[in-house]
Order: C-alpha cells, then structure tokens, then sequence
C-alpha cells in the first residue's frame, strides 16, 4: 500500500528524461535457487531436502535510464526556486534463457536508485515507498513480507547487478542472480548506411535545383 502526501516545500514544475538501451547478458551471468533451510519432518537426514541448484543465464532486456528533476519554492518572500533531481534506471522487456522451468523467476522490475548521476552505484527493493519523488511529497506505505532487492553499477559500459528474489513471506528461500551485461552495438552496416544518408542530405543542400 502506498500514499503520498504534501510536505512543506511546493513544486512549480517538473519533468523527467528517459533514454532506453537494450543490454546482453555476458558470460558471466549465472542464476541460483537457494531452498529454505528448514529440515523436512520426517527426514532427520536432510537428503529430501532440495538442494541449491546454479545455472549459466543468457538472453537481455532494456535499460530505461531517467533523470528526474524537480523546481520548488523555497519559502522566501522573494519567491525563490531550486531545482533538485534523481537519476533511476529500470530493467524493461527481460527475455531470460536458462530458467524457463523456475517457477517465480523475474528480473527486478522496479526501479533503482542511482546514488549520483552516472549510475555507477545502484541499489533498489520492490517496497511500497521506493520510487522517484520530489521534495513536495513523502511516502507512508508498508510493506507484507519479504522484499526483493537489488545492487550494483554501470562501469565502462558494463552493467554488473546482484540481485535477490524471495519465494516466501519471510525470504527462506529464494533466487539469486549475478547479471554481468552490455549494450548491444550499432551493426557498422547501420552505421555506414547512416553515415551516407547524412551525406546525401548534405550534398543536396547545395546541388542546384
């Protein structure tokens, strides 16, 4: 549950610029279920118990990269404003290979946090209250049960992201996830053909009619 509610300052404007990139899974990227740790009654032993499983995972997604900014009063007779602002990113369109058969399994699908504006330091959760506000709203929503989380950077053009998936209310067990990815390059064929194009607008600029 969520609600938002009016603090002290009031936003006179705002706005939000969104880039989207799509991104592959590397190599390294790899997914695992870790069961709960509780013994099954009836097998002391601990052999019926399901077992933490790994798995390499390919495929990619979408990377939304927001700036959101907001302009506020601050209060003066003056009428005085500011500007503050957040960067976010969220992983859209996932098509994951290697789990089709773990019942649950999704990338984060809300968004995170980047801590500055280069996204080198990501962290977010899927509660109620973790969403780009500005400095006119606060949040008082709660959470049931255990949430999932995620943390990470875009470094060099790879993003690295560990997250965590519960399969119960208190988060026994869950999914892990190590997703090492990059952006998909612009085919040079694309490049050329663009290239050509902008020459030939060029050219015909000049070319009497």
């Amino acid at each position: 549950m969520l609600t938002v509610n009016p603090a002290s300052a009031l936003v006179v404007d705002s706005g939000v610029d969104t880039t989207v990139v799509t991104y592959v899974f590397g190599a390294g990227s790899t997914a695992t279920y870790h069961p709960s740790s509780l013994i099954i009654i009836g097998d002391p032993s601990g052999q019926g118990n399901p077992q933490e499983e790994t798995r390499n995972i390919s495929g990619g997604f979408e990377v939304e990269f927001s700036h959101y900014w907001w302009q506020y009063t601050l209060g003066d007779s003056a009428g005085s404003t500011a500007i503050t602002d957040q960067y976010w990113l969220r992983l859209a369109n996932p098509v994951v290979a290697g789990v089709s058969d773990w019942a649950g399994f999704a990338l984060f699908g809300s968004q995170m946090q980047s801590i500055g504006n280069d996204y080198s330091n990501l962290y977010g959760d899927s509660g109620a209250c973790f969403s780009p506000r500005g400095p006119d709203t606060y949040c008082t929503g709660f959470n049931n049960g255990a949430l999932s989380q995620i943390s990470g950077g875009l470094v060099n053009g790879l993003l690295t992201l560990d997250g965590t998936i519960p399969l119960d209310s208190f988060g026994g067990s869950y999914y892990a996830y190590h997703l090492e990815a990059s952006p998909v390059p612009i085919p040079a064929a694309a490049v050329l053909y663009g290239s050509a194009l902008a020459g030939l607008a060029l050219l015909r600029r000049f070319l009497p009619t």
